[in-house]
């Protein structure tokens, strides 16, 4: 992922105020690891940003990038 530090802030920035907490366990996600993406520390593989997304209500999808 070219930025997954900017995908994980923007995820955030969909959940309801003070909802964060429930909705990474919703997700089936430790606090420690989505701390760790949102620092920029490690990067998610893709299937937990995506179970992080549909917690909140978000679709995540993978493109083919155009080499034209």
């Amino acid at each position: 992922m070219a930025d997954s530090k900017a995908l994980v802030n923007e995820i955030f920035k969909a959940i309801p105020p003070r909802k964060a907490i429930s909705t990474i366990h919703d997700a089936g996600l430790s606090e420690r690891s989505v701390y760790k993406w949102r620092r920029g520390q490690t990067c998610p593989s893709f299937d937990n940003l995506q179970a992080f997304a549909n917690a909140v209500g978000l679709e995540l999808s993978l493109t083919a990038k155009d080499e034209s």
